[in-house]
């Protein structure tokens, strides 16, 4: 083999290590993870969402579920508490446009910000807690939206 060729391979090589190295760093990463869990959603809605977090998570996002789809326990609950919101999200969370807006990292957390819109009548950010549990990024928790604007059922947008 010519040097040429051996120069060629060479860097051929240490090219192929380096993306590799980033594919699995890449694939490692809350980010990553956020794709896989927003893509998850879209097909397969909250129950997509479950295969992404933590089991403590899981069992808390399943009682909303519970309050959501009883009017009795939902109007209870939307009197006492500030969760309302989040029962919506949750309840239509496969109708809802997401984008991972902030991310910020340590070795074993991360605190995002996701942006969401819900057709043209609801914008706004969520915060999530994420953790790596077992060598997989899961979000261990959904904080309060923050809505950005909101309009009625049916109103449209003025230009």
């Amino acid at each position: 083999m010519n040097k040429t060729a051996k120069i060629v391979l060479g860097i051929f090589l240490a090219l192929s290590i380096i993306g590799t190295g980033f594919g699995l760093f890449y694939t490692a990463s809350p980010e990553y993870a956020l794709k896989q869990t927003i893509k998850d959603v879209q097909e397969r809605g909250s129950e997509g969402l479950k295969d992404h977090v933590t089991d403590t998570l899981r069992t808390e996002i399943e009682v909303m579920e519970m309050i959501s789809s009883n009017p009795l326990i939902s109007y209870i609950a939307g009197t006492v508490s500030d969760q309302e919101a989040t029962q919506m999200i949750l309840s239509e969370i496969q109708e809802i446009d997401w984008t991972v807006d902030d991310v910020i990292r340590s070795q074993k957390q991360a605190q995002v910000i996701m942006r969401f819109q819900y057709k043209d009548s609801l914008k706004g950010t969520i915060p999530i807690k994420m953790i790596k549990d077992s060598g997989k990024w899961k979000i261990s928790g959904i904080g309060i939206p923050k809505i950005e604007s909101i309009l009625p059922s049916g109103e449209q947008k003025s230009a």
